[in-house]
């Protein structure tokens, strides 16, 4: 992740935050899933919300990584 996004999907919202090499996903279990099939290997994550309706943590996961495509990065202007 190079950049801090976030995503929400019901009541759960979560925050994407980038990470040094090595400290590996600090994340819950549905979202560690998640990030590992999306290929993210370091990243710190912050939480909102019933993240027990695993549905909606992954939505929201997902939904967070879906908005690192609408940021356009100094290299793409």
């Amino acid at each position: 992740i190079p950049f801090k996004v976030w995503g929400k999907s019901g009541s759960v919202e979560i925050w994407l935050f980038p990470a040094p090499r090595g400290v590996g996903l600090v994340a819950g279990d549905t979202a560690k899933v998640v990030l590992r099939y999306a290929g993210i290997e370091d990243v710190w994550t912050k939480t909102r919300g019933h993240t027990r309706s695993t549905v909606n943590f992954a939505k929201a996961t997902y939904n967070a990584l879906r908005n690192t495509y609408k940021i356009k990065t100094p290299r793409e202007w």
